[in-house]
C-alpha cells in the first residue's frame, strides 16, 4: 500500500474494528488512534469522535494512543468542553 494512501488504510482499519476476534492479533488502540487521526486530518471531527467513543466503550485508554491536544481540538471543533 502506498504511504500516501490514507483512505485505503482507513478502509482496512474500519474493517478491522468490527472483525470478530481481531483483538487477539492487533492492538485495537493503534487501530482506533489511526482512524481518529485520519478523520481529524480529513476535517471530519464527527467521524473521528465516533471512533473515539467506540474506543472509550471498549475501555481503551485514549491518552495512551492519542495526544491530549488532538482530543481537545476534536472536542472543540464539535463544540464540546
Amino acid at each position: 500500500m502506498n504511504a500516501n494512501n490514507t483512505d485505503g488504510m482507513a478502509a482496512i482499519a474500519v474493517t478491522l474494528v468490527d472483525a470478530p476476534g481481531v483483538e487477539d492479533a492487533v492492538q485495537m488502540g493503534d487501530v482506533y488512534s489511526m482512524l481518529i487521526k485520519h478523520f481529524c486530518q480529513r476535517s471530519d471531527p464527527q467521524q473521528a469522535y465516533q471512533y473515539y467513543e467506540k474506543m472509550q466503550r471498549k475501555k481503551i485508554q485514549a491518552l495512551k494512543y492519542l495526544d491530549a491536544k488532538l482530543i481537545e481540538d476534536m472536542h472543540r471543533s464539535l463544540g464540546m468542553p
